[in-house]
């Protein structure tokens, strides 16, 4: 199985909704919201495609020599495969393009899987946002990648 990554945008609007509800149900974001975002000159979505199915993709913004990861999803079939990896790979690649001093995000405390993801790709834990998510309510873990020389945390 090849995994091939490249930047998406609105012709991808329906496989990522699509995406976005089977990864986060009813905490998934709206059609309206993926579609700004998609639409947004300060964002950048990476898909991760698999045989030409939309397998997994990230969004990041990108302001003031930092960024911000969005959302990250990838079908459960697909995952342990390598997506989330590559996905992450690409947004190390931004980042170095546009030199970025860091990258940060958040996760559901809960998501071991996701965190494991994370500190694997360099992601250090450095701070906790309780009562961030809903249903259920539930803290989030803070997550940084620091480039450009930034000593880590």
């Amino acid at each position: 199985m090849t995994l091939h990554i490249k930047t998406i945008g609105p012709e991808c609007l329906d496989r990522l909704e699509e995406l976005e509800n089977v990864c986060f149900g009813n905490q998934a974001w709206s059609r309206n919201s993926l579609e700004f975002s998609l639409n947004d000159p300060v964002q950048t979505w990476f898909g991760c495609f698999c045989e030409g199915q939309l397998a997994g993709y990230a969004g990041v913004q990108c302001a003031g020599g930092a960024g911000y990861i969005g959302n990250v999803a990838v079908d459960p079939d697909f995952r342990r495969m390598g997506a989330g990896k590559s996905l992450l790979a690409a947004i190390d690649a931004l980042a170095a393009e546009r030199s970025l001093e860091e990258v940060t995000l958040e996760v559901r405390q809960s998501n071991a899987a996701a965190i494991a993801l994370y500190e694997g790709a360099g992601y250090f834990r450095v701070g906790l946002r309780n009562g961030y998510y809903d249903d259920p309510r539930e803290a989030a873990v803070l997550m940084t990648k620091y480039y450009a020389g930034r000593d880590e945390k």
